[in-house]
């Protein structure tokens, strides 16, 4: 009776074992995937970030940023010396800086008494970059406008393996300040 139940349960763990390093295959623990969304280009990562900002809501804004299986992939292709702690610290790194660029951007448009919710873009300028670099950057900036008021907007994006990806240096900038009344 002994010998059965001992069998018994070390067969019960052998089955639970293996569950748990099948389901850490599957959940890409090693490697994390990720789908290279070739229609990301610069205008539509540009007007995608615009409505986002307009909803006010950081999730659709975080989707925008680059998600961790592409930068582990990138980071791996570029320093492949690098171990998996490594990877994901830099990853929630570039996630914090942006997260609190965002925290900033918002108190200065709260200050400034500007809705960005009913602005309107005129236009988009984007600077130089060059695909060919080992790690393409491209200054974006966003001129938008609310009843006379011209606001600018200017944010960073980076290419990585054939997409572009918000990345840093999210600024607002009050360009024509409102006329005050003279007190008499």
């Amino acid at each position: 009776m002994r010998l059965k139940r001992s069998i018994l349960l070390s067969i019960t763990f052998l089955f639970l074992n293996s569950g748990d390093i099948h389901a850490q295959s599957s959940s890409n623990f090693i490697n994390p995937r990720f789908e290279i969304d070739s229609t990301r280009t610069l205008e539509n990562l540009n007007d995608s970030f615009f409505l986002a900002l307009l909803s006010n809501e950081y999730k659709s804004i975080q989707s925008l940023g680059i998600p961790y299986g592409l930068m582990d992939s990138f980071l791996r292709k570029t320093n492949p010396e690098l171990n998996f702690t490594t990877r994901k610290i830099r990853h929630a790194q570039i996630v914090g800086k942006f997260k609190n660029e965002y925290k900033r951007f918002r108190k200065k448009i709260k200050k400034s008494d500007f809705v960005l919710r009913y602005s309107v873009l005129d236009s988009s300028k984007y600077g130089d970059y060059n695909l060919q670099d080992s790690v393409p950057f491209c200054e974006v900036t966003m001129h938008c406008s609310r009843k006379g008021s011209l606001y600018q907007i200017d944010y960073q994006a980076i290419y990585i393996m054939g997409q572009w990806c918000l990345i840093n240096k999210l600024y607002f900038h009050n360009l024509r300040k409102p006329k005050t009344k003279k007190k008499n």
